[in-house]
């Protein structure tokens, strides 16, 4: 499977992130952090809640394996959301990032 995301090891700040492109258009960031955990940034397309540019959907994830930054998939049993976070403001991915760095 081919992946248009860009992976962002480390990054808890949006402005630092690189972006690649959603499947369903919009832009997509992946995030990896070494507790195993990470995010998902995604906005800008049709069914994603934020337009890629001032708002974001975030979602957290769980990575199988560190070495493997696509072995990830979606976790819903964080103290930080137990769903998507839709429409976060720009200004407020980098804490939510941090959040999630710090699990």
């Amino acid at each position: 499977m081919k992946h248009n995301h860009a992976v962002n090891v480390g990054v808890t700040a949006v402005d630092d992130l690189e972006f690649g492109t959603h499947d369903l258009g919009g832009v997509h960031a992946v995030t990896l952090y070494p507790n195993g955990y990470g995010a998902s940034i995604v906005g800008g397309a049709r069914g994603l809640y934020g337009d890629g540019r001032n708002t974001f959907e975030v979602a957290v994830l769980r990575y199988e394996n560190f070495d493997d930054p696509h072995s990830w998939s979606l976790t819903y049993d964080t103290p930080i959301t137990n769903d998507v976070l839709p429409c976060v403001p720009r200004a407020n991915v980098t804490q939510v990032l941090r959040e999630i760095a710090a699990l």
